[in-house]
């Protein structure tokens, strides 16, 4: 009560001597616990339905009414990092004397902090060179309570907060984001229709990628469905909405085992995105992405290898950058079509520039170690230096089993952590840890318990999937085949190994 008594004067004298302060202070009390990015003041100087506006718009008086907070001890401010940050009791009794001075003062000062938090959106949540500006975002936007504000840029701008999370790797907390701004912003379709439903239905394409990436592949796909009705019904311009939507089914039919019809999905969702907007763009390269994908499952490695070249050079002459995430995401998929098309010298040569591309991205802190991405291409640089040796007609003894085996095995730990010990990519890192380790003489019968857990698993996500089938061929198989020390002759040897069982991945990204 002393220390809350002594700040209440601090604020008070603030009030007579410097309002603007105080107004620009309690503005910051509601942002949330998170360093507060300056940048957001600097950009606020357009936000004409801001409170602090007048404030906003005058650099002078901007840096004067910080400099008094500063002075006050009401405020820390990190030149280098370029925030500002509020003490906590700070912000408490902030935030206490506005809600004394009645809720609409409160919502006033909320929905400024709304305003501040639009004007540093990047507005691209799929470039991961803003991620770590949206996840500064999605800390305030957590404290503030902003699913409850109507404004058309502050509801973009969660769609892109939930659009990031997924991309990022965080479906989860996508979903649960997702589902409450939909709870929220549930819209009277006889009020602004072009701006709340708007929202609206962006909102559910996204919640339906998150239901996706989630493993609720039936109920993402119902969902999707469910929305297209509601595109299709409502009034107003939705084609954006529509042909982003059409990515769905293509991923929803690999899930199911129905490569051939989700070849067809895919290579008709991406005529439609071309057509809107363009080749050599973000979105056309993700929906390709998939079209190369559904062509490996369906064993046209050659077209494969065709389509995704053209993807990698449609992809760097977009981004002008070798080591751009999705230039190396599509040059990993390049890589892989090469290995199915059994180019092994090339196939492992570009999987090592990927690598050290991913690498450089990890310690610039732009795209993370556990990212589905990275993920994705370490079980592939594994299953590719695995075979290297064919490519040189050789044997095992020019790869270093035992190093291959460390690596994969950090890989499966860390897919299982990240997605799920029953998600596809979990399930392919621990098919591709046992391809290795067969190769290894006295590891046969860990092999063989390792596999029997990941034919239970792919049964049980992936019921009657040929993936799920396959894999209980490999293990038969292997339980048949007599431990490798057992074969007499390199020869049967090399016979034997040339019949792996490699899943790819049935996701596109």
């Amino acid at each position: 009560m002393t220390v809350a008594t002594q700040w209440r004067r601090t604020l008070s004298r603030l009030r007579a001597e410097n309002p603007g302060a105080l107004d620009l202070l309690s503005c910051l009390c509601f942002f949330g616990r998170a360093p507060i990015p300056r940048e957001a003041l600097e950009r606020g100087n357009h936000l004409n339905n801001a409170s602090i506006h007048p404030l906003l718009r005058d650099p002078i008086r901007r840096q004067h009414a910080i400099m008094v907070l500063r002075r006050a001890g009401l405020l820390r401010e990190d030149h280098e990092g370029q925030t500002l940050q509020v003490h906590p009791v700070t912000r408490y009794i902030a935030r206490d004397t506005a809600m004394r001075a009645g809720q609409a003062r409160v919502d006033e000062i909320r929905h400024d902090t709304h305003l501040l938090l639009t004007a540093i959106d990047p507005l691209d949540p799929d470039n991961p060179a803003n991620w770590p500006r949206y996840e500064q975002l999605r800390l305030h936007a957590a404290d503030t309570d902003i699913e409850a504000c109507s404004d058309d840029a502050v509801r973009r701008l969660l769609i892109n907060l939930v659009h990031f999370l997924n991309a990022a790797g965080e479906p989860h907390v996508a979903l649960s984001m997702a589902d409450s701004a939909i709870r929220r912003w549930m819209p009277d379709r006889d009020e602004e229709p072009a701006v709340a439903y708007g929202c609206y239905l962006a909102m559910r394409r996204v919640k339906a990628d998150a239901l996706f990436a989630c493993m609720r592949h039936q109920e993402a796909f119902q969902f999707q469905q469910e929305t297209l009705e509601l595109i299709r019904s409502a009034p107003g311009d939705w084609d954006d909405e529509i042909v982003l939507l059409g990515r769905l089914p293509g991923a929803c039919y690999r899930m199911q085992g129905r490569f051939q019809d989700a070849l067809e999905a895919d290579v008709e969702s991406r005529a439609s995105h071309e057509r809107k907007f363009g080749r050599e763009h973000p979105h056309s390269f993700a929906v390709t992405a998939a079209v190369i994908l559904d062509l490996a499952l369906t064993g046209r490695s050659a077209e494969a290898v065709l389509e995704a070249r053209q993807a990698s050079i449609d992809c760097l002459a977009f981004y002008n950058d070798f080591t751009h995430p999705m230039a190396l995401f599509q040059r990993n998929i390049l890589a892989r079509c090469l290995w199915l098309d059994r180019q092994y010298s090339d196939a492992v040569s570009l999987m090592a520039d990927v690598h050290a591309g991913y690498r450089t991205l990890a310690d610039e802190g732009i795209l993370h170690m556990d990212h589905p991405w990275r993920l994705m291409h370490e079980i592939d640089f594994a299953i590719v230096r695995r075979d290297s040796a064919r490519a040189h007609k050789t044997d095992d003894s020019d790869i270093n089993l035992d190093v291959l085996v460390v690596e994969i095995q950090d890989v499966h730990r860390r897919c299982w952590r990240a997605l799920g010990a029953n998600h596809p990519q979990t399930l392919a890192a621990a098919v591709a840890l046992g391809s290795i380790l067969r190769r290894i003489p006295g590891r046969r019968a860990e092999v063989i318990r390792m596999l029997a857990e990941v034919e239970r698993r792919y049964e049980s996500v992936l019921p009657g999937h040929p993936f799920s089938r396959s894999c209980a061929d490999y293990l038969a198989m292997i339980r048949q085949q007599p431990a490798r020390d057992e074969i007499p002759g390199a020869e049967a040897g090399e016979d034997l190994l040339d019949m792996d069982f490699t899943p790819l991945p049935i996701t596109a990204g």
